[in-house]
C-alpha cells in the first residue's frame, strides 16, 4: 500500500513562518508577564534563560 503524504488541508493562510512565531510571541507575552509577577525575579530568570538557550542552541544547529 502506498501512502500520499501532503500538507495538512486546513493550512490555508499567506503567512510566513516568521510571521506566525511573531503572532505566537505576542499571544505568549501575557502569560510570561503573568508569570513574572506572580512568582517573582526567579520565574523572569528561568524565562531569559531558556529563551537565551532556545535561540543560541538554534544558532549553533543552523
Amino acid at each position: 500500500m502506498a501512502y500520499h503524504v501532503s500538507t495538512s488541508p486546513h493550512v490555508r493562510d499567506t503567512k510566513t513562518t516568521g510571521q506566525l512565531m511573531t503572532d505566537v510571541l505576542i499571544a505568549l507575552l501575557p502569560a510570561a508577564v503573568g508569570g513574572a509577577v506572580w512568582f517573582g525575579f526567579h520565574a523572569f530568570l528561568l524565562e531569559i534563560v531558556c529563551v537565551a538557550a532556545a535561540v543560541g542552541f538554534e544558532y549553533l544547529f543552523q
